[in-house]
């Protein structure tokens, strides 16, 4: 009779983790020193993780910080000395242009029409004031008087703001980009035309300048 005898428990190997280090002949170097490279190799099992090679950037790096943006929206330690206001008129501004509301188109031609009347009254009352002084060039007329009553004590230039009022009202009143445009450039020409004038006068005048501290150049009050 035979007897098979067993274990009472087996042991069962375990993964054993290496590295190999194989070692490559090289050409010998140009002084006859041998060369060798040396290259690791690491088994299935080794836990050592390869490092990965940096990018230099993020993939996906925010590159308006949102969070900290959005943080700084929000922080209500500085509120209303940040310019909040002009932020919400920017808004408000950009809604009007992209959606205009269609009741403040009967308001906005009333003050186009108030605008237009403004302007001619303006412009032709000026012409009653100046009188004898009135002169279609910017160089003052050789029997040239000051005048600094009626419109002219509110306003330097109340015949150049009463035509740039009623140019503009035309243009808002008859929907007409083209006249918009048009009042732009009679604004800035009128403008260097009335710096030009103005020299003349305080060259003529010396108290010019003191009365042109005072006195809005274009609208009275305003302008």
């Amino acid at each position: 009779m035979q007897l098979s005898l067993s274990p009472a428990f087996s042991v069962a190997p375990k993964p054993v983790s290496c590295k190999r280090t194989v070692s490559l002949a090289a050409p010998r170097s140009r002084y006859g020193v041998p060369r060798r490279l040396s290259m690791v190799r690491a088994t299935d099992d080794a836990s050592d993780p390869v490092p990965k090679a940096k990018s230099g950037a993020s993939t996906d790096a925010d590159m308006f910080a949102s969070k900290d943006l959005i943080e700084d929206v929000l922080d209500t330690s500085e509120l209303g000395s940040r310019g909040e206001g002009w932020f919400v008129a920017q808004l408000a501004a950009f809604a009007v242009l992209l959606f205009p509301p269609a009741g403040l188109t009967g308001a906005v031609d009333s003050l186009a029409l108030l605008c237009l009347v403004s302007g001619l009254t303006l412009a032709s009352i000026s012409l009653y004031n100046l009188g004898p002084s009135l002169s279609p060039l910017p160089k003052p007329r050789k029997n040239h008087a000051l005048v600094t009553d009626g419109l002219y004590a509110l306003s330097r230039h109340p015949m150049y703001g009463g035509v740039l009022l009623a140019a503009l009202g035309l243009s808002v009143l008859s929907h007409n980009e083209t006249r918009l445009l048009t009042t732009i450039g009679l604004w800035w020409i009128l403008d260097n035309k009335a710096n030009l004038e103005e020299k003349a006068l305080e060259e003529l005048y010396p108290e010019y300048p003191q009365y042109k501290a005072k006195v809005k150049k274009f609208i009275p009050y305003l302008l």
